[in-house]
């Protein structure tokens, strides 16, 4: 052990010196799959993606008190933001338990890992064994525990009954843990470590870690030793001469760095107003869903669901929304589907959750217009747009609501395309104004249903946007006249006309707007005359 380590070893919450830096970096985590994770590389690609890297040690995988502590974490804006921060969990189970604890934590948007030998723990000084709960009198029981020490206890010893066969991998009980903190710079700037089973830092001490920007005395000012201060120097050389490395492998696209959104015609220069917020939007390959999702990842948005039918058509133009998104810094999947079976938007809603971690943006957009007239409507045709158009947007907004409501925190924005024709008739329309006032209706509804969840409803009501849907409609001349003479603007609408009331509704800009319409039509409503 080197001068510096054996100064720091009396200090509990010492900074990692380069010796225990060096060791950890070379172990190997175990993820739900049993895939084998390198330490060093989460951490490494974390200094390259420009984020500060939370690294989270639990008590064991049955613990109900860490459990109530990662939730805490859950509900920081500040730790979910995905562009400036990585959070990682470990605990010292087997990986056979490690999907069970995401689903009992809430299945928030960290990394969860594995260290069954605890090789992590002790390179990292993670050493302390006892089942001491702290006494609250003394102060030694931070905010976040809420339930007293019997619900908690109640809780971890019910999750290791439940558990069944997984009862016997959640790690050692008496295993205690902590939380340390590196900069976007690589540099260690927190830690702490468990002395008794409820001494988890306080979250707000964790935040302030991460916005310290490489302040080891505003991060962690239980610790601003001479040792610690030296440890930490060491530890910047020596991370900043290690290089980025790459870091796990990807099945998407994944910038290797955050882009400014200035030269995006879908974002304001400097506008930021999704940050870190994963979105799914149905409908998304062309036209106003596509304007949709380069708008949400412009403004933030970090994690991405595209859906889109599956033809060769729209399959060619989701994959190249996919590098257009890359370029936003934006990650993504694609879910093919015919959006009117109920399993296309479970399976939207579940890649959402099971890849990202949560749902924080759902755009219900899908929808067709064969212009038929009235007499001529056949039943076929009524039916298929009924069950594309209502019956669709219904099964994906319920299950992503679903989805809104069980994640932690609770809570999200819904933003269903509608039209104007959910004000007004059409003559070729008869079977797409019903569905369009529908959805309208429906998100009415669902907000009354929903708001208790902290789940918004909203709706943006289109007018005349040209798009694939109404290509052959406007390809009549005189009728494309006189729809441009009809708006005050003197044009027709472009999809990315409505990809901004659409962020504006997922954005917490409209916080308090739920049950709206907002009717985007360049004043064709309004003129009358």
């Amino acid at each position: 052990m080197t001068a510096t380590a054996t100064a720091n070893a009396h200090d509990d919450d010492y900074l990692p010196t380069s010796e225990q830096q060096s060791h950890a970096d070379s172990l190997s985590l175990l993820d739900q799959h049993a895939n084998r994770v390198d330490f060093g590389q989460l951490r490494r690609q974390a200094q390259a993606d420009g984020q500060a890297f939370v690294l989270v040690f639990t008590r064991h995988f049955h613990c109900g008190m860490c459990m109530q502590y990662i939730r805490a974490l859950a509900g920081s804006t500040i730790l979910r933001d995905l562009g400036r921060v990585k959070v990682a969990i470990v605990g010292p189970g087997q990986w056979q338990g490690v999907k069970r604890y995401i689903e009992q934590c809430g299945s928030p948007p960290f990394d969860f890992y594995a260290d069954p030998e605890v090789k992590l723990y002790k390179a990292l000084g993670v050493t302390t064994r006892n089942l001491d709960l702290g006494d609250p009198n003394k102060g030694e029981v931070p905010s976040h525990h809420t339930f007293g020490t019997l619900g908690t206890t109640l809780k971890s010893v019910a999750e290791t009954f439940t558990s069944g066969s997984l009862a016997i991998k959640g790690g050692d009980i008496k295993q205690l843990g902590g939380e340390i903190v590196w900069s976007n710079g690589g540099e260690p700037v927190f830690a702490h470590r468990m002395k008794h089973t409820r001494d988890h830092s306080e979250v707000s001490q964790v935040e302030r870690a991460v916005q310290s920007g490489g302040s080891t005395a505003a991060a962690n000012p239980a610790a601003p030793t001479a040792a610690a201060a030296a440890a930490a120097a060491t530890v910047t050389a020596a991370t900043t001469a290690s290089g980025t490395g790459s870091g796990p492998g990807q099945q998407t696209c994944q910038a290797s760095a955050p882009p400014t959104n200035a030269s995006s015609p879908y974002g304001v220069a400097g506008s930021n107003l999704l940050p870190g917020k994963i979105v799914a939007i149905t409908g998304a390959s062309r036209g106003i869903g596509r304007a949709c999702a380069l708008a949400c990842a412009a403004h933030g948005a970090k994690g991405m669901v595209i859906h889109y039918l599956g033809d060769a058509a729209t399959t060619s133009e989701a994959q190249s929304l996919q590098v257009e998104l890359e370029k936003l810094g934006c990650q993504s999947r694609l879910v093919a589907g015919d959006i009117s079976q109920p399993e296309v938007g479970q399976e939207i809603a579940r890649v959402a959750q099971q890849d990202f971690g949560r749902l924080d943006v759902f755009v219900s957009n899908a929808g067709i217009c064969p212009f038929m007239g009235f007499l001529e409507m056949e039943h076929d045709t009524w039916k298929r747009v009924q069950d594309v158009n209502l019956n669709g947007a219904f099964y994906a907004v319920q299950a992503a609501a679903r989805v809104m409501e069980e994640q932690v925190p609770q809570g999200g924005s819904i933003v269903a395309v509608s039209s104007i024709s959910a004000l007004v008739g059409g003559g070729m329309q008869s079977h797409y104004t019903p569905t369009k006032a529908g959805i309208k209706s429906m998100m009415e509804s669902a907000s009354i249903s929903l708001g208790p969840k902290n789940i918004r409803c909203n709706c943006v009501l289109p007018g005349t946007i040209e798009t694939a849907i109404n290509e052959d409609d406007l390809s009549d001349v005189a009728k494309r006249d006189y729809m441009i003479s009809r708006s005050p603007l003197r044009r027709l609408g472009k999809p990315d006309d409505i990809a901004g009331p659409v962020v504006f509704l997922a954005s917490d800009l409209s916080k308090f707007m739920t049950g709206s319409s907002v009717l985007a039509d360049g004043g064709c409503f309004v003129n009358l005359q």
